[in-house]
């Protein structure tokens, strides 16, 4: 996982919740929502980059934005994310832009 926040040029994440961390798995909304608290933000502040079905859903029943990433093509819950992308090289311009919308003090390199 190191590696994908390396070619986005972005910082490793101060707080990673994993799914020990609660106690239903995604579909579930419970690790977005629980991972939103501990950075102390609203749930419509978190972006989600998935490539899971159950991952989108998760993120789209937390109230956040999602993009999905390598979906496969009629992927029924993958096609609602608000934003799809064949990889995650390809999302990492739109990631960029979301993140220095949400804080435009944000140093994304």
């Amino acid at each position: 996982m190191r590696s994908e926040f390396a070619l986005l040029g972005l910082p490793w994440p101060s707080v990673i919740v994993d799914g020990g961390a609660v106690l239903e798995g995604k579909p579930s909304p419970q690790g977005f929502l629980a991972a939103s608290a501990r950075l102390g933000c609203a749930a419509a502040e978190c972006l989600v980059v998935e490539d899971a079905e159950a991952g989108v859903a998760a993120g789209l029943a937390a109230g956040m934005t999602v993009l999905a990433i390598d979906p496969p093509p009629g992927g029924p819950r993958l096609a609602t994310a608000h934003a799809r992308f064949p990889s995650l090289e390809a999302a990492s311009g739109a990631i960029r832009d979301w993140v220095l919308a949400s804080d435009p003090a944000a140093e994304v390199p």
